[in-house]
């Protein structure tokens, strides 16, 4: 190779241009994200581009522009990169930019086994190049302060919670009101959520008492979210759980192909998905017992090495439900449902209004939203994006939205999970070849071993 560095050192230019850009992309930045790449270009002089840089810098320009000269040049680099298996994604990114030729060919991955078919659709799944905008989502006090407090106040489906430590005042005058009612607000348990924490991690169990006593007079920049814990819980066999639902999310943008056709934002609900179940059982403590508590609470199966979590699919949650008279499986899944189109509705009719700036409110720890005057960042809209809600249930069988995992862990930790998951990424591909007009019947060659039917509800968000 012509390098305008040692030769040597290629692999580190090349590995943290990667990085930068991904960077970029993951803030919606485009331009800057080329121009990492030129610059890393021009840096090495290379003839011959790295498979994973050509494949990366032909989606780029495709989101960058729509011009003919530009799509020539993506098509190109998509076409080198696809011939060298770097990547599913931008394989997938080539059929969809020349599907009226390849619409009655099967889409061949690699010579590969289901596993590794299911670890490379995960992958795609945790790329950068999806919806920026989705931390708006996934971090827990944006969601709590831009999506949800924006819905109707009457529809009660996410627990109260404060941010703190700037609603620290509100969050003493809600417990006292608590206390009005009877309750013992001192020792109430809350839960206190770093805002970027995964698979219970950075999640804390605490009273109102201490919770006082921590931020009473805190100035800090990390806010946190103090939420109510939903109680009383639904419990089986003793021990609490929590519903992890699977939702298919495809942004708004222009197609791939040379139609230039606009295709508007869709959503898919999952009738597949797990039940995580607390490793100890629950007792019932308001009192403030010191025995730690954090296995009567935590559900998530990314504690510890996820191996050591019980966990269920959907049908064993129907079953039991079916056997309580009182209770209805059907009637749960409805309000799961509306909860799904209600949050997504908001988050996407804010996104393209340009309502998802965020600002930090510093000291105070507060988070404001305002409004942008810019365009929201083109997004690839034949990709599949697939997001976790998270649900627990009180004794009244009304779900509860924990949170929502814009990285929701598709790859499988057990046999139970790995059934689910795999149905799920599969079915989100069907969705997503249907989508740019692509035969279903071509997608044969990634299908689960134990597949049976499609599982995805298309749903309108509201």
């Amino acid at each position: 190779m012509d390098l305008g560095l040692p030769e040597p050192l290629y692999p580190y230019y090349a590995e943290a241009a990667k990085r930068a850009a991904l960077c970029c992309v993951r803030l919606g930045e485009v331009d800057s994200a080329i121009n990492v790449i030129n610059q890393f270009e021009k840096t090495t002089k290379v003839k011959v581009q790295e498979p994973e840089i050509a494949g990366m810098k032909g989606v780029l320009l495709l989101l960058n522009s729509t011009s003919t000269l530009n799509r020539a040049k993506a098509d190109c680099l998509l076409s080198y990169a696809s011939k060298n298996n770097v990547s599913i994604l931008y394989k997938w990114v080539h059929y969809a930019m020349q599907h009226t030729q390849t619409q009655s060919h099967p889409f061949m991955i690699l010579n590969s086994n289901n596993e590794d078919i299911t670890q490379w659709l995960a992958e795609i799944n945790n790329s950068a190049f999806d919806d920026p905008y989705l931390h708006f989502l996934d971090d827990k006090i944006l969601l709590h302060t831009t999506v949800l407090k924006s819905i109707d106040e009457s529809i009660k489906f996410y627990p109260e919670g404060f941010v703190l430590p700037g609603e620290i005042s509100m969050f003493q005058d809600h417990c006292k009101e608590f206390s009005i009612d009877g309750g013992v607000w001192e020792k109430r348990r809350w839960m206190l959520k770093d805002r970027s924490g995964y698979g219970s991690h950075g999640n804390r169990i605490t009273s109102a008492k201490d919770v006082t006593a921590m931020y009473i007079n805190a100035r800090s920049d990390e806010s946190v979210l103090c939420q109510h814990i939903v109680h009383p819980p639904m419990l089986i066999d003793g021990r609490k759980f929590s519903l992890r639902i699977y939702v298919v999310y495809f942004p708004k943008g222009i197609s791939l192909s040379m139609d230039d056709v606009h295709m508007e934002a869709e959503v898919y609900l999952s009738t597949q998905g797990l039940v995580k179940f607390a490793s100890d059982e629950f007792v019932d403590d308001d009192i403030g017992s010191t025995y730690p508590i954090e296995n009567q609470y935590m559900t998530n199966s990314g504690r510890g090495d996820g191996r050591s979590a019980s966990q269920h699919d959907l049908t064993f949650l129907r079953n039991v439900l079916e056997k309580k008279d009182s209770l209805s499986y059907n009637k749960l899944w409805k309000q799961i449902q509306t909860v799904v189109q209600r949050v997504m509705g908001r988050y996407i009719s804010l996104r393209c209004d340009g309502s998802l700036t965020a600002h930090d409110g510093g000291d105070s720890g507060c988070i404001t939203v305002k409004k942008s005057n810019s365009q929201p960042p083109q997004c690839l809209p034949c990709i599949p994006k697939i997001l976790g809600f998270d649900f627990m249930m009180d004794t009244s069988e009304k779900p509860w939205l924990l949170e929502v995992n814009r990285f929701p862990g598709l790859r499988p930790r057990s046999s139970m999970d790995t059934t689910v998951k795999q149905c799920v990424l599969y079915d989100a591909w069907l969705a997503a070849a249907d989508r740019i007009g692509y035969q279903k019947e071509m997608m044969y060659a990634i299908r689960p071993l134990d597949y049976t039917s499609f599982s995805l509800i298309k749903i309108k968000p509201e």
